[in-house]
Formats: structure tokens, sequence, C-alpha cells
């Protein structure tokens, strides 16, 4: 019982990283198309600050 309530979190947080990942590189890709018109400082800031909040949203653990 509980190695199958374990698989079955493991799945659904399998499917949270594939959307963080998936809505991370969407982000990306639309500030990396923006960088034609904002500063290439403030583009790589904005790419930085997209990952590092991804990774930290995949890392922290959730209440199921």
């Amino acid at each position: 019982m509980g190695i199958a309530v374990h698989a079955r979190g493991l799945r659904r947080s399998g499917r949270r990283m594939l959307a963080c990942f998936a809505a991370a590189s969407i982000s990306a890709a639309a500030i990396f198309a923006l960088q034609a018109f904002i500063s290439d400082w403030f583009g790589a800031f904005a790419v930085f600050g997209v990952t590092a909040v991804t990774i930290i949203s995949m890392a922290r653990p959730r209440e199921v």
C-alpha cells in the first residue's frame, strides 16, 4: 500500500516537473524573442530569474 502511494506520488511529481520545465522553456523562448527590444543585461537577468524560480518550485516539497 505504501509503495503504491509513493509510486503514485512520484508519477504526479514527474508530471508537475514536466509542466514546470515546459513553462520555463516557453518563458525563456519568449524572453529570447524579446531580447531584440530590451537590453542584453536585462534579458540575461530575466532568463536567469525564470530558471531559478523554476528550479526552486520543482525542488520544494508539496503537501498531497
